[in-house]
């Protein structure tokens, strides 16, 4: 057995080493001796219990020869066989070890939180038709469903938090947040709605402000003629997102066989092309009362804003359609102008053009007309014409009241007649080549156009 040196007290040197015999760390101001043989340093008691060094590099199984060495366990070959390993242990989650030491979880999905939400959707089908629908129906069908969805909602929610009984916290959220919102959407778009819509909804009522055929007999005949050719235009939403009531003045350029062809603007059918307008509720007024449902016959390309539309015209005796020019009519001339604004049918009003101007549309150039001829919201798609009763221009828009007064502008018939193919021409215009006028002073604002 090895030796060791004399006890002393531990110092700082001494303090954190380790005794082999019981693992423990050794403390300032313990007894401690050191082996002579290894170094190994060893509280005084341990020595003293295990009756000498408990290093590693002192134990006598690991030092003594491996022949002298006896086994501690001996296994046959045949206990190997018999041998089975354990299965790995499967991993579990937080939730699975943590699931033992929370409360139950509600076996039951909250129905009030499944309705609010399904009440909700519901409410958000309403509203993306609420254009093209009418207003007590978006009432009925938004604002009920919606505010329905929020009570719902509510209800649910406090149903869950009070006891463990049923669970659904996020459906009821978001059912009572998106019904919120959408009933937010309700009152916003109703005022829009009420705004853009008023003048359409008194038109309905405004029979008395149709043209009186004795009145119109009295008249200029050039008025009279363009008056009669003017038309009431209303469009309405067919699909989903399409828009509400849109309203707008069109004119009859050709008669043939009972059939009335309508030149207007692209915009006032509420579609951007052909194909979108087919799916809109196109219906045509004429002056003598006669109403027609109309279809989309051409719309013009590159996004100018021309269409043209067609509709039984059973009673249009009277209707002689313009003659259209194909040159710009002179800055200065006089000029008039029939439509309907802001639910004033027929209406007529003077001016002169202000200037013959150039715009880039869709990469087209077409040529428009800047009068000053009052021209209003429901004016668009009607007739701008010369003293001779001849046709200029399509009434197509006008700056903002409030920022500007009398800047008007209207796309020239010459445009129109540019982007129509021979082939259309003739079936959509009336046919006439009549000559020209002179203009007073041996000028010849424009000629007429030979279909």
């Amino acid at each position: 057995m090895s030796g060791h040196s004399e006890p002393v007290r531990a110092n700082l040197f001494h303090a954190g080493n380790t005794c082999p015999f019981c693992q423990e760390a050794i403390a300032e101001g313990q007894m401690v001796v050191t082996c002579n043989a290894c170094g190994s340093l060893h509280h005084d008691t341990c020595w003293e219990h295990k009756g000498g060094c408990s290093s590693y590099h002192c134990d006598e199984k690991v030092s003594a020869p491996a022949g002298s060495l006896k086994p501690d366990l001996v296994l046959s070959a045949t206990e190997l066989e018999r041998v089975v390993v354990p299965p790995k242990p499967a991993r579990r989650s937080a939730d699975e070890v943590a699931r033992p030491f929370l409360a139950p979880r509600p076996e039951r999905l909250s129905k009030m939180a499944v309705v609010s939400i399904v009440l909700a959707v519901l409410a958000a089908v309403g509203l993306a038709g609420f254009f093209s629908a009418s207003l007590g129906a978006a009432l009925i069908v938004g604002l009920v469903l919606g505010l329905g969805a929020i009570a719902l909602g509510v209800i649910a929610l406090v149903a869950i938090n009070m006891g463990r009984k049923v669970y659904g916290t996020a459906p009821a959220v978001a059912g009572v947040l998106l019904a919120a919102g959408l009933v937010v959407a309700y009152f916003a778009g109703l005022g829009v709605q009420s705004s853009r819509g008023r003048a359409d909804r008194v038109i309905l009522k405004m029979a008395e402000s149709w043209p009186d055929e004795a009145e119109l007999s009295r008249l200029p005949p050039a008025q009279a003629r363009a008056l009669r050719a003017n038309v009431v235009v209303t469009a309405q939403g067919g699909g989903v997102f399409s828009r509400g009531m849109s309203y707008g003045s069109g004119i009859v350029v050709r008669v043939d066989n009972q059939k009335a062809y309508i030149l207007t603007n692209r915009h006032v059918i509420g579609a951007e092309t052909a194909g979108a307008a087919a799916s809109r509720q196109i219906d045509i007024l004429f002056y003598n009362g006669e109403k027609s449902r109309a279809a989309v016959e051409w719309t013009a390309p590159r996004e100018i804003d021309l269409a043209i539309l067609s509709c039984q015209a059973l009673t249009l005796t009277k209707v002689d359609p313009p003659e259209l020019l194909d040159a710009l009519a002179s800055q200065g001339e006089p000029v008039f102008a029939v439509g309907n604004p802001e639910s004033l049918p027929w209406s007529y009003t003077e001016g002169v053009i202000s200037s013959a101007r150039r715009q880039q549309v869709g990469g087209q150039e077409i040529e428009v007309y800047q009068t000053q001829t009052p021209i209003n919201r429901g004016n668009s798609g009607g007739g701008l014409y010369d003293k001779q009763g001849r046709l200029l221009g399509i009434n197509t828009w006008t700056q903002d009241k409030s920022v500007s007064e009398g800047l008007n502008f209207a796309i020239s018939t010459r445009t129109l007649l540019k982007v129509l193919e021979p082939g259309e021409r003739r079936r959509f215009l009336k046919q006439f080549a009549p000559p020209a006028s002179p203009a007073p002073g041996g000028q010849t604002p424009g000629r007429s156009v030979p279909i």
